[in-house]
């Protein structure tokens, strides 16, 4: 019998809430055993996805009709053009642009 994860979350996230200041907000806020910080779930639409090194998975998403990225460590196998992940909120920074993005727990295929 083949294991599989199990995920609970908080939920969809409406889109106006994917901002970087909420973002450093909930960074601010005090997470551990117990009390993890929030996971959302939401269908995205896949709009590419490439391999970075050899272990992670770089995405661009569309998400409730807005473009956002994400990034899925320790995955490597390719996404279908729509899926239900389970998801964190995190800031990329760089060349001194700061971008929401989606750091991918899981997926429903």
């Amino acid at each position: 019998a083949a294991l599989t994860r199990r995920i609970e979350t908080d939920g969809t996230l409406a889109s106006e809430y994917c901002r970087a200041d909420l973002v450093d907000t909930l960074h601010r806020e005090v997470w551990g055993q117990g009390f993890a910080p929030p996971t959302f779930s939401e269908e995205v639409e896949v709009l590419s996805q490439r391999l970075v090194g050899e272990k992670h998975l770089s995405l661009k998403l569309r998400h409730q009709g807005r473009p956002v990225d994400g990034i899925w460590f320790g995955h490597t196998d390719p996404l279908p053009g729509r899926v239900l992940l389970a998801f964190r909120l995190d800031v990329n920074e760089w060349k001194g642009e700061r971008r929401v993005q989606f750091l991918v727990e899981g997926a429903q295929l």
